[in-house]
């Protein structure tokens, strides 16, 4: 497998910004220590999410979606809103932590457009 990993701000239900980061080829256990920002007002945040789409690249046909998790107030699942939570306490701070990859049929998300 050659994964990465689509980052997407998502603002009123639409993916507004995107960050890629780099592939990692030839594993099944990718580490994706890469640190990325978006510029977002304060007031902004009460209706953002993040998600995080992995993906595995492929040369000659179209990439794959492995699994989608969503953190931020519309996070399905609550571990992607309590992340959210202690990212929004701690400002100007890395917070990380680990999430289950659901497959990306059972996000349990709102549609996206």
């Amino acid at each position: 497998a050659d994964p990465y990993v689509k980052v997407y701000l998502i603002y009123g239900g639409k993916r507004m910004k995107k960050w890629k980061t780099s592939v990692k080829k030839n594993t099944l256990v990718p580490v994706f220590n890469e640190s990325f920002a978006f510029d977002v007002s304060r007031m902004d945040l009460l209706d953002i999410s993040l998600e995080f789409s992995l993906m595995d690249y492929d040369r000659f046909t179209a990439n794959d979606l492995v699994g989608v998790v969503v953190i931020g107030e519309h996070s399905p699942h609550e571990s992607g809103k309590s992340h959210w939570d202690e990212i929004m306490a701690s400002p100007k701070h890395r917070v990380s932590r680990w999430h289950s990859i659901r497959p990306p049929h059972h996000t349990g998300s709102r549609p996206i457009h």
